[in-house]
């Protein structure tokens, strides 16, 4: 089930070519012009929404367009669909209706956000009524941890153009390692990267995979960071980084999570106790 707000003109016709525009124009947009949607969707924090217009296709105006959020999710898709929906609604001078048929008024942030919120966790608490997070293919987490590495994947972009090519910089990712939720990120070869606070490094060794039967064979090594303090350490060099992760044993690709299977344990109480 989907959240879902419906936003007109306050004051002006608002020509198609230029709200088409203003979403060809931004990152992580793509418009599927056949239809009038336009979908978001971030690769790097897995955050994904659509906003529809309501309008005939041979039609020269918008008169409406309705967003819709995705619920069962964890906060940080409110988080950053807000600030994209506000924009337009900046931009486009909108008013707001938080259900069909209601009258259309101003457009607050905060309450576009707490009326996620409160389906949110209505639909988490009637989904998971007596049932656990894997019932569903869902996994929870603390919110805490959760933003944390949203926070890291959205500034990503920023981050990147700051650095150029000198530096890899991975996005956070989740997975179960011995039953626990982790975070991780991907380090090919032991690149030179500018790595976030992670619970583990996932070591793709493709280069300094060790020798197997006289020949390299791509693998992957699991390392906790706590046992990774020397060699990430300032002023570890090149050589001795790259020697500390080929000594390394092989490990299983751990199983990804995607960020629309996880649930922050703080949406509800009963989270805490239903991260099966």
């Amino acid at each position: 089930m989907s959240f879902e707000a419906i936003f007109v003109p306050r004051t002006r016709a608002l020509a198609r070519k230029d709200f088409f525009g203003w979403f060809a124009g931004r990152a992580n947009w793509r418009i599927a012009q056949e239809h009038g949607r336009f979908f978001y969707d971030n690769a790097d924090t897995g955050v994904y929404f659509s906003v529809a217009c309501g309008d005939s296709e041979r039609s020269d105006a918008v008169t409406s367009a309705t967003v819709s959020i995705n619920c069962l999710r964890a906060d940080f898709f409110i988080a950053e669909a807000e600030p994209e929906v506000s924009q337009m609604v900046a931009d486009f001078d909108l008013a707001c209706s938080p259900d069909a048929g209601q009258e259309c008024g101003p457009f607050r942030a905060e309450s576009f956000r707490d009326d996620w919120r409160r389906l949110n966790a209505s639909i988490c608490a009637a989904s998971l009524d007596g049932k656990r997070c894997a019932d569903f293919g869902m996994v929870a987490a603390p919110r805490a941890k959760l933003d944390a590495a949203w926070r890291w994947n959205v500034q990503l972009p920023q981050l990147r153009g700051e650095s150029g090519e000198a530096r890899y910089l991975p996005p956070v990712r989740f997975a179960l390692v011995d039953g626990a939720v982790a975070s991780l990120v991907i380090w090919p070869d032991g690149a030179r990267a500018l790595l976030p606070r992670v619970d583990y490094l996932l070591i793709w060794r493709e280069r300094l995979a060790p020798p197997r039967l006289f020949r390299k064979s791509r693998d992957a090594a699991l390392l906790a960071v706590t046992e990774a303090t020397d060699v990430l350490r300032n002023g570890a060099s090149e050589h001795e980084i790259e020697t500390f992760l080929q000594a390394l044993p092989a490990a299983p690709m751990p199983h990804l999570i995607p960020a629309d299977r996880l649930l922050d344990m703080e949406s509800l109480p009963q989270l805490a106790s239903a991260t099966g």
